[in-house]
């Protein structure tokens, strides 16, 4: 499943890492394999080219994102809620949506989007690095049909 971390167990910057690799194959998952985990997903109009083209353009933030993490200083990350329990809280409710989407949960994709944005906005800011995941995730949520 994707965003199958332990929320309680792992060390604070690890669990960003595994946010961040877990949402790379999502996107990967419903841009190429027109699917997120079990459900069936397309994309409206003739676009997806566009957005695959997009993902490839919006990689190299990825591996930004993981490098910065583990050189960023904790107290930044506290400043911007990516420590401890306020990064758990957010983390908790990403994985939590994620799995009623799975179950089928009208409007759970929605939310589990609109989760990883308020991560994505606090990593933008505490960091520069992100904002384009950040803007590939609105053209996904904006422009897809699940099944």
């Amino acid at each position: 499943m994707i965003f199958d971390y332990n929320v309680e167990g792992e060390d604070d910057r690890m669990l960003l890492i595994h946010f961040f690799n877990s949402l790379r194959e999502g996107f990967r998952q419903i841009i190429y394999e027109g699917r997120w985990s079990d459900i069936p997903v397309s994309f409206f109009g003739e676009g997806l080219i566009y957005v695959r083209r997009s993902l490839e353009e919006v990689e190299p933030q990825f591996e930004r994102a993981i490098a910065t993490v583990g050189t960023v200083a904790e107290d930044r990350l506290r400043d911007f809620g990516l420590w401890g329990n306020s990064l758990r809280s957010k983390l908790y409710y990403v994985k939590y949506w994620a799995s009623q989407a799975l179950a089928g949960v009208a409007g759970a994709i929605g939310k589990t989007l609109g989760n990883i944005n308020i991560l994505l906005a606090s990593f933008s800011a505490a960091t520069g690095i992100g904002e384009a995941i950040k803007e590939l995730k609105d053209v996904v949520l904006n422009n897809i049909d699940v099944a």
